[in-house]
């Protein structure tokens, strides 16, 4: 992911909204970088991809952090104040509903304040949600979180969908 300059308080500089919309190339980005080994075939590949920055799977990963105490409690903040974000994408709200939309941009919100804010801590976040490592090379019994179920479940989906 590309270096930028930390902001102290990125939610006194920038709104939900812009936050979010940063916070979705992150994560975009973390998840192309995740499915690029074992190569694959583009479609595969863009499958295995659209699968998992799909809203449903974001809001799928923002429950299943929430539900611990990885999150710190001015990230729980950062996300209920990214619930909040109105944009106008009333496809994907209508097809998943407003709360999952809602869900999905809170988890983007808080990659885009993490981004800015504290890098390092972004890099602990992503590899909770498991795209920071090969879950193969993870130790027996710590496979990261949702991730791995939501990428190998949303992955083989698509790719069966797409057969």
């Amino acid at each position: 992911v590309p270096s930028t300059s930390t902001i102290q308080n990125p939610r006194a500089t920038h709104n939900a909204a812009a936050l979010a919309y940063l916070g979705d190339a992150v994560y975009e980005l973390y998840v192309r970088r995740h499915f690029l080994t074992p190569p694959q075939s583009m479609d595969k590949y863009n499958a295995c991809v659209m699968a998992v920055v799909c809203c449903e799977a974001q809001d799928s990963l923002l429950q299943e952090v929430l539900k611990g105490k990885f999150l710190t409690q001015e990230e729980r903040d950062v996300v209920r104040w990214g619930k909040n974000v109105v944009t106008a994408h009333s496809r994907a709200t209508k097809r998943a509903g407003s709360a999952v939309y809602s869900g999905a941009s809170a988890l983007e919100t808080l990659i885009g304040f993490l981004y800015l804010r504290d890098p390092s801590r972004l890099d602990e976040l992503m590899t909770k949600l498991g795209f920071n490592r090969d879950p193969e090379d993870l130790p027996q019994g710590q496979r990261t979180m949702a991730a791995t179920a939501v990428n190998t479940r949303a992955c083989s989906m698509s790719t069966e969908a797409n057969a």
